[in-house]
């Protein structure tokens, strides 16, 4: 059946059932103007009163799929000021109480005007939605004094959470020379206020659920969606310090993360020596590759600051490996920029190759020799050197304690530590062997 549309709707928090359509066969507008029980008599009432509205409202009819009549539960009402007629839901199914509020709204629109008598009357309908969208964020952050790296993931999780609410779907293509930019001109267009917290939980949940049975593969994806959460949420708080208006409610304020999103925790899967050994032997003609492994392993420093080093932050004197940002690179945390100490063995090794102070000790060429080098010995994580990295803080916390093991790895918290990066080495367990022994066997040896 043809139908036309009116202004009401379903309501997406509240759900309050509101009219679909609005019939255009004469017999079902009838029915649907005239609900039973049948219409009070508007005799001696104003349309100021309550009772001469009870009259007026009405629930609408609508067939559904399979051609049945449907009536909606609330109540509705047609209002006429200033040659403006709308119908409008009111959001109840009592009928003195429908003509209660249609008298009350009535009056408003008299004395305020229709915009303001609605927003007051229905917000969630009603009050404009902020036209802020994706790519107002992301100028604020080009904007901000931001490494690139983490201008780069806030933005993407942006995209990432907007692409799904469009429905996208990336292929190699999305991202080639023509691609990416339509792409990001067609996610960055989406308004900030569309993305709901029920919009983003439902994207969150739907990329969990995409994962199946499978454990692993639902642990990552709990783990990746916290991270896209995060960084959406810090990139609205950046914006927000550019002055950047930001809609309310605050998109992503609302949103759940995920459970068991924490990262596993770190177990070694090699033997530290043994391996130093090996680049030592097999690396001759590769230093700068076997540089940036000493130092992975042997200092706990990240890619980045591998190949933003120099040799005059190798301070042989007090046994120190210094972090410092420069002109054009900027150090992931302010925590990560300070002196690391480091056994006198390292320096002496690293000495061996010692260049120009305002030298760099390898290159970006180098690392990816070293990643492909610790590849073939078996260390297959999606990044080798950081895997290293790990491996220095779980040597720290077996040979010291936590609290060092984090100050050495220039964390901003302990938590961090404790939850990904301190393997428990210390192989402590109940005697059973000897439990299980008599006595008297005990006593004897």
């Amino acid at each position: 059946m043809d139908r036309k549309s009116i202004t009401a709707s379903f309501s997406q928090k509240s759900g309050k059932e509101l009219a679909k359509a609005e019939p255009s066969d004469p017999s079902l507008r009838e029915i649907g103007t005239r609900t039973k029980p049948p219409p009070r008599p508007t005799g001696g009432f104003g349309k100021s009163t309550s009772k001469y509205w009870e009259s007026k409202v009405y629930r609408p009819i609508w067939r559904d799929e399979g051609g049945q009549r449907r009536e909606v539960s609330n109540y509705f009402v047609r209002i006429m000021v200033s040659a403006r007629r709308e119908a409008i839901a009111l959001n109840t199914a009592d009928r003195s109480e429908a003509g209660r509020r249609a008298a009350r709204l009535y009056e408003r629109i008299r004395s305020l005007g229709w915009e303001v008598a609605l927003r007051d009357f229905d917000p969630e309908r009603h009050i404009p939605k902020s036209d802020l969208t994706v790519g107002h964020i992301v100028s604020a952050l080009n904007e901000a004094v931001l490494r690139e790296r983490t201008r780069f993931d806030y933005a993407s999780a942006l995209r990432w959470f907007a692409a799904r609410y469009l429905g996208l779907e990336t292929t190699k293509k999305t991202f080639g020379p023509q691609g990416s930019a339509a792409y990001r001109k067609e996610v960055e267009s989406v308004r900030l206020a569309d993305l709901t917290d029920g919009v983003v939980n439902g994207i969150i949940e739907n990329h969990i659920k995409a994962a199946g049975e499978n454990a692993e593969a639902g642990r990552s994806a709990r783990i990746s969606t916290a991270s896209f959460l995060r960084n959406a949420r810090a990139a609205l708080s950046i914006a927000r310090q550019k002055g950047v208006g930001l809609p309310e409610p605050r998109p992503f304020a609302g949103v759940l993360t995920p459970k068991n999103a924490e990262p596993a925790r770190y177990t070694s899967t090699f033997d530290a020596a043994r391996l130093l050994r090996e680049a030592k032997k097999e690396l001759e003609r590769s230093p700068a590759a076997y540089i940036a492994i000493l130092l992975a392993l042997g200092a706990g420093l990240r890619r980045a600051e591998i190949l933003h080093s120099r040799w005059r932050n190798l301070d042989e004197d007090r046994n120190w490996v210094v972090v410092r940002a420069t002109a054009s690179w900027q150090a992931k945390t302010g925590e990560s920029e300070c002196a690391v100490h480091v056994d006198p063995g390292l320096l002496k090794e690293l000495g061996r190759f010692r260049a120009k102070p305002d030298d760099f000790v390898t290159t970006a060429s180098a690392l990816d020799d070293a990643v492909a080098w610790l590849r073939s010995k078996g260390i297959k994580a999606f990044k080798p050197l950081h895997t290293l990295r790990k491996e220095f803080g779980a040597l720290i916390n077996e040979q010291a304690d936590l609290f060092t093991a984090s100050r050495q790895l220039r964390h901003s918290n302990l938590s961090v530590t404790q939850a990904v990066y301190a393997d428990n080495r210390k192989r402590v367990a109940p005697k059973i062997g000897e439990m299980l022994e008599p006595k008297r066997k005990r006593r004897e040896k």
